[in-house]
């Protein structure tokens, strides 16, 4: 005997898998990711443009505070300048007949002489430089120093410079007013106008960016606890999607899922009657019905008890599903003992194959049944299924697998029956 075989799924069939109710929720699993992966990539952005914008801060406050210490620097060192020049300039002026740079080299030896009250005194004396630097400086490891004209240190807040010629110093003796910045020190110089000197201002960073530096400290801190902030939010976020999705799932299956057999329930079943049904006209597919009702059901709970039915009614439940082979079928609990089998894209001779592997795998269980002329839990199926482009009503499928239904128990019971009507055509031998 020629057993024909159920058609084979086609990409329409695929379709038809992603659309089952069992595999459908309000809102997808990529949905969810996405929206969860959107939520946490404006949270990184967010965090990402927050510290940039810190950071850029940071980086022009510093610059602000280097250049405005420059500027106050050269202004100090200009003043100074001027006041020098101002002095030496009157020292220089005295009587004596001599020459220009006699004079100066003069005026500039009364800084290394101790007042005796021998001899002339003018205003430059030993604590002349000492005096006037040390209102200049305004941190405590700043230091002021007059440079000579090969740039060796005549005066210096720093004694130990004096008489010495750093290589900075002298590199800028000859230069107009400028500035440098090394590694630990900001350098200021000025030139006297109308004298071979220069005024030497060199500030320590550490004192210039000392109150930058305590600033700076406490955006970081406050940033990076915005930072974390974030992240904890984030992933507080995201665990709280996760369980809103898994409780939205379980509500899904709930409501969707019959909650003894785990198929689905009547409404699930009406909806993707009603949905298979609309696809079928517009891809002019056949679809077929399945209606399946447990035999002598009452007798088999009045014996064994309603626990033991229940347990009945799972394993022809499993035995169902394990008989439905594309991802597309939908089978569910049509109600109390009855199931029905959604077949789309199957005619009535691909369903009538599915139908008789359901009623072989119920018998394969071999559930006792003393109330049954079998002996054990048997099934009858109604088969009833359109053509290529289906017609009349859904009501009217349904009510032909029904009375299909009624035929195989009225027949015996534990057999197939094709409605003779949708699906009537002569259906090659099993």
């Amino acid at each position: 005997m020629t057993t024909p075989s159920t058609p084979p799924a086609s990409p329409s069939s695929s379709n038809s898998s992603a659309s089952s109710p069992l595999a459908e929720s309000p809102q997808s699993t990529g949905g969810w990711f996405g929206a969860l992966g959107l939520t946490l990539l404006a949270v990184v952005l967010a965090v990402v443009i927050v510290i940039g914008v810190r950071a850029t801060l940071l980086y022009e406050g510093r610059r602000a505070v280097l250049d405005h210490a420059r500027e106050a620097n050269h202004r100090a060192a200009l003043l100074t300048a001027h006041v020098v020049e101002r002095d030496i300039a009157a020292c220089m002026r005295a009587p004596d007949g001599v020459g220009k740079a006699d004079a100066m080299s003069r005026c500039l030896a009364q800084f290394e002489q101790r007042p005796d009250g021998k001899g002339e005194r003018s205003d430059i004396d030993a604590g002349y430089f000492p005096r006037l630097f040390a209102g200049v400086v305004a941190g405590s490891h700043d230091t002021v120093s007059l440079l000579g004209p090969d740039g060796s240190v005549l005066a210096s807040t720093d004694l130990q410079q004096r008489g010495t010629h750093p290589a900075r110093s002298a590199a800028a003796a000859g230069a107009t007013s400028a500035d440098d910045v090394d590694g630990d020190f900001l350098y200021v110089w000025q030139p006297l106008t109308d004298l071979p000197l220069h005024i030497e201002i060199r500030s320590a960073k550490r004192e210039i960016f000392a109150d930058w530096r305590d600033r700076a400290f406490w955006v970081a801190g406050l940033t990076a606890a915005l930072g974390a902030g974030c992240a904890v939010l984030a992933t507080l976020l995201g665990r709280q999607r996760r369980r809103r999705k898994l409780a939205e799932a379980a509500l899904q299956r709930m409501a969707s899922t019959d909650p003894l057999t785990g198929l689905a329930n009547r409404r699930t079943l009406d909806e993707a009657y009603d949905r298979e049904w609309r696809r079928a006209q517009r891809e002019h597919a056949p679809l077929s019905l399945l209606f399946i009702d447990v035999d002598h059901f009452k007798t088999f709970n009045d014996r064994y008890g309603h626990p033991a039915g229940d347990e009945a009614l799972v394993a022809v439940s499993h035995a169902i599903s394990r008989s439905i082979r594309r991802p597309g079928d939908v089978a569910g609990r049509y109600g109390g003992e009855e199931f029905m089998v959604i077949l789309p894209r199957t005619d009535p001779c691909g369903a009538r194959d599915v139908a008789e592997r359901v009623r072989v795998a119920v018998r394969a269980a071999a559930i006792e049944h003393d109330g049954s002329q079998h002996g054990h839990v048997t099934v009858s199926i109604g088969v009833a299924g359109t053509g290529p482009i289906p017609s009349g009503t859904p009501d009217l499928l349904l009510q032909a697998a029904d009375e299909a239904l009624y035929s195989a128990k009225s027949g015996g019971r534990d057999r197939v029956t094709i409605h003779p009507t949708y699906g009537g055509v002569p259906c090659p031998a099993i």
